[in-house]
């Protein structure tokens, strides 16, 4: 009786406890879930920074006259002036450059009117220096007559100018000059009217 009376109650509980157990398992696979999610984390992002290059900036332009000074600008070394006279004179005037060229502008009483070109050679400048230091063109008078003297109006004026390094000087001559600037004048004419001239 005890026996039947235990198997009784073994089998009462095992009922209830499979019941439990059930109900357990019921509620558990009822209940939401919850997930972890494990992210990996992100990578990192190195941004590379370029360096900008400097812009590249052309240099300023060259003036023209940085330009002309490199090169050269040809410097007045000779003049030769005729003015009028109560007649007939010839009136030109002719300037001459350190490089050879030379130019002629004619006035009046002269074959060559206009604006002229023309060209001396390396030794026709290197004679034309020699003849002014050999006449002391440098030590002469500024004016002739000189100051003081009687002044005739109706003689030309003829004028002069040389540049030998850097000495320079003008001699304006009426008359009364001595032999030796005459002479000279008179090579400097003929030097310069010997040249073919073109018109510009």
């Amino acid at each position: 009786m005890a026996i039947n009376h235990l198997k009784y109650l073994s089998k009462g509980y095992l009922v209830q406890l499979s019941l439990v157990l059930s109900m357990v398992c019921f509620i558990s696979a009822c209940s939401p879930k919850t997930t972890q999610v494990i992210t990996a984390p992100a990578p990192s992002v190195v941004e590379e920074i370029e360096e900008e290059e400097p812009a590249l900036v052309p240099p300023p332009p060259i003036k023209e006259e940085v330009i002309t000074s490199l090169v050269g600008n040809p410097k007045i070394v000779g003049m030769f002036e005729k003015t009028p006279c109560f007649g007939k004179c010839p009136v030109y005037s002719i300037t001459l450059f350190d490089d050879g060229s030379i130019y002629l502008e004619g006035k009046m009483n002269l074959s060559y009117i206009g604006k002229y070109q023309s060209q001396l050679s390396k030794a026709q400048m290197v004679e034309l220096q020699f003849k002014a230091e050999e006449i002391g063109y440098f030590s002469l008078e500024n004016t002739y007559p000189p100051k003081g003297q009687p002044l005739m109006a109706d003689f030309p004026l003829t004028k002069t100018y040389i540049r030998i390094g850097n000495k320079e000087k003008i001699i304006s001559n009426r008359h009364d000059s001595p032999t030796s600037l005459r002479q000279f004048e008179t090579y400097l004419e003929n030097l310069y009217f010997a040249l073919d001239w073109i018109k510009q």
